[in-house]
């Protein structure tokens, strides 16, 4: 037992007479032992070692506020953390507020370990910190803001080395740089019953990203929700496999200064599965796949209402490019402002089967609202679905060796933008090409295909 206000000095330990520090507890303790701390304030970190649980009575009443050294470095020196947890399994934390180090909660070769009903504020570099293989279980904890210090990295959840990382009931928010990361071959950080909002723009890597992989780790993202990100709600990239399930990703805003807003960014060969999730007012794009090897397959889910990136630019539910491929089922992509889908450059695919895109509007410069745009030597195919409402144009293919499909589909129901404007159904420039088949082009206020 240990309580803040305890003056024992002898024989302590006992409820009676319980340590006053929490380090003479953790000295004594025995593997399989228990750490009981009561409320109060303690101006110490906790660093674990032994096969233990530390249970704090609860994170509003226990707050730890000192720090221990940890194996770990970066810009500034070595990390420090609030609690440490250092090659030990089988250990469970819980019950803490915790406030001290760079680190709020540092844990490496630690085996089975849980975290839970944890308060994690104020870290300047990260919320919970897990490496060098370890496998941790973080539950109901609450991951929140950063000091006021320059931060190198201002992560939520970091995870690498491989390590493996399950995480539910987590609420990460008004952080900076990244919600969670996870990096590295063989490391896995899974999400569910989560959510992470307001990440703003790092101090030293100037992003704002709610979940992000790299160096092919392993994300998967289940019945979370994330919103208020500047500029990416989540990042793929080096060869990562990120899924995500039943997600609603929202109100992400472009960052200053460029024009770099996207629901999801899958880059470098990273490979992105999405099914029945929901991304809505996204500023830029909804999805965005660029790069050789980038393959991102979405089905049963909505993309609607993105946003213009900036004066001139437009919205898109999805855009492939640089090689990238997107396959798409059972989509609604319904009024975005610019473009519904965009594939562009040789050597990029993208299927659209069993789809509604609809209600594109113009833009605030009063560009068409196009649903569909392939350009510069692209292809697409377009499958049993309906392209109807939209301002402008219905679908756009431009540029030699461009190529769109379009079979047993329905076009239709396309309005002018104002007088003496028209409404194509399939506009086909420079060199491109469009193969229409066992398809419908009915009730346009212009022409049928151009």
């Amino acid at each position: 037992y240990v309580s803040a206000d305890s003056d024992c000095e002898v024989g302590c330990g006992g409820e009676e007479a319980p340590f006053p520090t929490i380090a003479e507890a953790l000295f004594v303790v025995a593997d399989g032992g228990e750490v009981l701390v009561g409320p109060g304030e303690y101006m110490e970190g906790v660093l674990v070692e032994k096969s233990i649980a530390v249970r704090g009575l609860c994170a509003a009443k226990v707050l730890i506020a000192g720090e221990v050294a940890t194996p770990f470095s970066g810009d500034g020196g070595k990390y420090t953390a609030g609690v440490g947890v250092f090659g030990a399994d089988g250990v469970v934390v819980s019950g803490l507020r915790v406030e001290g180090g760079r680190l709020g909660v540092a844990v490496s070769e630690a085996g089975d370990l849980t975290l839970t009903n944890l308060d994690v504020a104020n870290s300047s570099e990260a919320g919970v910190y897990i490496s060098h293989g370890s496998t941790v279980l973080v539950d109901q904890v609450w991951i929140h803001g950063f000091a006021d210090e320059p931060v190198d990295h201002g992560l939520g959840i970091w995870v690498n080395w491989e390590s493996k990382v399950a995480a539910q009931s987590v609420l990460v928010e008004s952080v900076a740089s990244s919600g969670v990361v996870v990096l590295d071959t063989f490391s896995a950080l899974t999400l569910e019953h989560c959510t992470i909002r307001d990440v703003d723009l790092g101090t030293v890597d100037p992003m704002g990203v709610g979940g992000f992989a790299d160096y092919g780790a392993v994300l998967q993202i289940r019945r979370t929700l994330i919103e208020g990100t500047i500029p990416v709600g989540v990042s793929a990239r080096g060869d990562a496999w990120t899924e995500l399930e039943n997600v609603v990703v929202r109100d992400v805003e472009v960052m200053p200064g460029s024009t770099m807003g996207w629901g999801i960014d899958a880059q470098t060969g990273a490979e992105v599965i999405i099914v029945d999730s929901l991304f809505d007012h996204i500023s830029s794009s909804g999805v965005n796949a660029v790069d050789p090897g980038t393959r991102v397959t979405i089905s049963r889910s909505i993309l609607r209402d993105t946003q213009p990136n900036g004066p001139g630019g437009a919205g898109r539910g999805l855009i492939a490019g640089v090689e990238a491929e997107i396959v798409a089922s059972g989509l609604l992509v319904d009024a975005n402002n610019g473009i519904g889908f965009s594939v562009r450059d040789t050597g990029t695919k993208g299927q659209l089967e069993g789809a509604v895109v609809r209600n594109t509007t113009y833009t605030a410069e009063g560009e068409a609202g196009i649903a569909g745009m392939c350009g510069f030597g692209a292809e697409f195919a377009v499958r049993r679905s309906v392209v109807e409402g939209n301002l402008g144009w219905a679908l756009w293919v431009g540029d030699p060796e461009s190529r769109l499909f379009f079979h047993e589909s329905n076009l239709r129901g396309g309005n002018a933008l104002g007088p003496g404007d028209v409404v194509e159904g399939a506009a086909v420039f420079t060199g491109g090409s469009a193969e229409i088949t066992s398809s419908l082009i009915d009730s346009l206020n212009g022409t049928g295909v151009y």
